[in-house]
């Protein structure tokens, strides 16, 4: 057994370093901040529980709730300027992997719409799934080159 997920495994190397890098909280908030939930969640569709059960492994992650995210990101979006661009990027493309690649519809369309809104917000465009595939699917010097 490994700490990731079956799913989030048989992903390529970059979606499933996107997704560790993703793991940690944003270091700069309270604990009971709407994105400490958030990543909780995250973590609970994304990681294996040390004690076999997220539902048991209730601080440092929880079971994914389809209520609770859409009130926590709500709460999230709306008190945005507070976070560091930096850990809210890292998050955004997360929520990318997972709203594309997770199993579960539900999941899927949860985190794909909090991507989506992330995105507007930044005033970016969102990467189609095919997009997404290809940048992070490209050989190590295209990958380098379209970082520059």
């Amino acid at each position: 057994m490994t700490i990731i997920k079956d799913w989030a495994a048989a992903l390529g190397l970059r979606h499933q370093g996107v997704l560790v890098s993703a793991v940690r909280g944003c270091d700069s908030v309270v604990r009971e901040c709407p994105s400490k939930h958030l990543v909780r969640m995250y973590r609970g569709v994304l990681l294996n529980a040390h004690c076999g059960d997220e539902k048991r492994a209730a601080t440092f992650m929880t079971p994914f709730d389809a209520e609770e995210w859409d009130h926590d990101a709500a709460d999230f979006l709306r008190s945005i300027d507070h976070f560091p661009n930096h850990w809210i990027l890292h998050f955004m493309h997360a929520c990318e992997i997972v709203g594309f690649k997770h199993p579960d519809q539900q999941i899927r369309v949860a985190f794909r719409q909090l991507y989506y809104k992330l995105a507007k917000k930044f005033h970016l465009n969102p990467e189609s799934e095919s997009q997404l595939d290809a940048r992070l699917n490209a050989d190590e010097q295209s990958f380098a080159k379209a970082q520059a």
